[in-house]
């Protein structure tokens, strides 16, 4: 949640402490600076406590979650147990998503080279149960050429997204419908407790 803005400080006020006033803006620094440290401490305390020293740092883009659905309703994912293998829209690649515990790796450019969790990585969380998806929304986005659209709007994923859903014909309320199941399913992916890494050795 962004601040609230600073109300304009009057003359008197920017006088400071010199004529007995207050200096409210050093005040309002001070506290927040204050405010955020204790904020801070509780989170690193708590993650002490849960043993959480792996969360995701990067998120994805939102528009990696449309490009997920895709995957999922086309049929693109194989689960083989400690790993998957996923197939690019266009048939050309196929991306290996790998991981141990709570650590994911997989072989597409924006999981290997951005370190946020790419659509192979998303899909395969939501297989696994991780993120909630609503089947219906996904089937939704069933044939998107992904890659052909990033490529086409220069990796404007916001773009790209607009072309698709224009493209498949969704109307106001379905393309709503889909941007609320969107936002559900990033607020689950902010909450995970999983890091992603370059590399994860095969179990043999």
């Amino acid at each position: 949640m962004e601040n609230k803005l600073l109300q304009p400080i009057t003359d008197r006020e920017q006088k400071g402490t010199a004529e007995g006033v207050p200096d409210k803006a050093n005040e309002f620094r001070t506290q927040k600076r204050q405010d955020r440290e204790t904020r801070l401490a509780r989170g690193a305390a708590l993650k002490r406590q849960r043993g959480r020293d792996t969360d995701m740092e990067k998120l994805p883009p939102k528009e990696k979650i449309y490009e997920a659905f895709t995957a999922m309703a086309d049929g693109r994912v194989e689960m083989k147990g400690n790993s998957a293998t996923v197939t690019s829209t266009d048939g050309t690649k196929v991306y290996k998503v790998v991981w141990r515990g709570n650590i994911y790796s997989s072989t597409d450019n924006a999981t290997y080279w951005q370190g946020y969790a790419g659509y192979p990585v998303i899909c395969v969380l939501m297989l696994q149960g991780k993120l909630s998806a609503d089947g219906e929304i996904a089937r939704m986005f069933s044939g998107v050429p992904w890659n052909a659209l990033n490529k086409l709007y220069k990796r404007d994923y916001a773009k790209a997204l607009g072309a698709a859903i224009a493209g498949l014909g969704l109307t106001q309320g379905q393309a709503t419908e889909a941007a609320e199941e969107t936002e559900k399913i990033y607020s689950q992916l902010k909450e995970l407790d999983i890091r992603i890494v370059r590399k994860i050795k095969d179990e043999q």
